[in-house]
């Protein structure tokens, strides 16, 4: 997106996002972007190059969730559509968002058909976990992706070290106390 905007001279030195980015990979523009993400060190082998460029990429995460959580005022405020967003990095997240939101609602659908006409989503509630979704602001931009698209949970939560629950929980249920 950043290339894209670029190449079309939508990039913008007001948007941090283009910024962060530009030197979290170290190149003067976002045009430079997508020649230095398929780069690969020469002085390592193959494999270690391709990790290595691997956690580049995933550690650009980083760099858009920073834009998005610092721009959103008490950790939950957000546009309300990427259109709606003004910087990169919503726009980014807001992709990412609508994609999951999509695949949840591919599974409500499916269960659904499995299911009957007596399953319905707003009887269930939505499990959450992972550290990205543990942020109000995404949390709540997949919520209301999910109503967009018609898919309301009668609740939803945040579960916190996942593992950690999953096995408490087996533990009780065989017995075994914690």
């Amino acid at each position: 997106m950043a290339a894209d905007d670029f190449n079309m001279g939508l990039s913008t030195t007001s948007d941090p996002t283009y910024i962060n980015l530009c030197e979290h990979y170290g190149v003067s523009d976002p045009g430079h972007l997508p020649a230095k993400i398929h780069e690969l060190d020469p002085s390592f082998d193959a494999i270690t190059a391709s990790n290595k460029r691997k956690l580049l990429i995933s550690d650009s995460a980083a760099v858009i969730l920073r834009v998005v959580t610092s721009q959103s005022e008490g950790g939950s405020k957000f546009p309300t559509s990427a259109s709606d967003a003004k910087t990169l990095a919503w726009r980014v997240v807001w992709h990412c968002v609508d994609t999951l939101a999509k695949d949840i609602q591919d599974v409500v659908e499916r269960v659904q058909s499995l299911a009957g006409p007596g399953f319905r989503a707003d009887q269930m509630a939505l499990a959450m976990t992972g550290g990205i979704i543990a942020r109000p602001v995404i949390k709540n931009m997949l919520v209301w992706g999910l109503t967009r698209r018609g898919i309301r949970f009668k609740d939803s939560t945040v579960i916190e070290n996942a593992a950690d629950h999953g096995a408490t929980s087996l533990s009780k249920a065989f017995g075994r106390g914690t």
